[in-house]
């Protein structure tokens, strides 16, 4: 999803991350929400044409930087992995909120996930009993 930066960005109340990452408090990007976390437009400093955005974190909660530190480094086609976060100052709720920057992939590539059980493995567990190695 493509857009012209200096466009939306000229339009848009700005949160800053690392000096990188421009999220656009003025472009949410609906379909991409969680019910404890808005999402939203970023615009890339480093990188024309890259395709993140931002979901900023209700404040209420607290925020888990261990987890997230994680949660970064996995590498798993079923998990969205943070490309970078941090607090960022929330002009919508004049307060700080955590961000994290996720790369946005489109559903037609993702391939389908399913449990790999192997064929001895799924009859002992049909017949509830367990498999020696």
């Amino acid at each position: 999803m493509p857009r012209a930066a200096a466009t939306v960005a000229s339009k848009s109340t700005v949160a800053r991350l690392h000096d990188r990452f421009d999220i656009l408090c003025d472009a949410p990007v609906a379909e991409l929400r969680s019910p404890t976390a808005g999402a939203y437009e970023v615009d890339d400093d480093r990188s024309i044409g890259s395709n993140y955005f931002a979901l900023v974190a209700d404040p209420g909660l607290p925020p888990r930087g261990q987890e997230l530190g994680i949660l970064r480094m996995l590498k798993h086609e079923a998990i969205l992995t943070p490309f970078d976060f941090g607090a960022v100052d929330w002009a919508p709720d004049k307060r700080r909120c955590l961000a994290l920057i996720c790369e946005r992939i489109d559903s037609l590539d993702l391939p389908a996930v399913r449990p790999k059980v192997h064929d001895g493995h799924a009859r002992a567990l049909h017949r509830n009993t367990t498999v020696r190695s």
